[in-house]
């Protein structure tokens, strides 16, 4: 048991990638944090069906989280574009 009182798995209370060790996603860029953009259609008029005559939309970058990419979304961007890049290698080589 830990000094909080928790308890965790061997080895987990130190590891960088446990979630309660992570640090807090920076804003989206897109839409500042605020999970929402002025409405492209009306531009923020409110005289549209697609913002529901509000003004405003859900952000298309953060799905109106606000939040940016967290560290594990990252990770797996990463890892993803080095398989991609990876497997273009192995096309172009054969």
């Amino acid at each position: 048991m830990s000094a909080l009182g928790y308890h965790y798995p061997a080895g987990a209370e130190h590891d960088p990638r446990a979630p309660w060790n992570q640090e807090d996603p920076e804003p989206c860029d897109h839409c500042d944090g605020e999970g929402f953009v002025t409405c492209d259609h009306c531009d923020g008029a409110g005289m549209c069906e697609t913002c529901g005559e509000r003004g405003y939309v859900q952000c298309p970058t953060c799905g109106g989280t606000g939040d940016g990419e967290t560290p594990a979304e990252q990770r797996l961007r990463l890892a993803e574009d080095k398989a991609d890049e990876d497997h273009d290698r192995e096309r172009d080589e054969a």
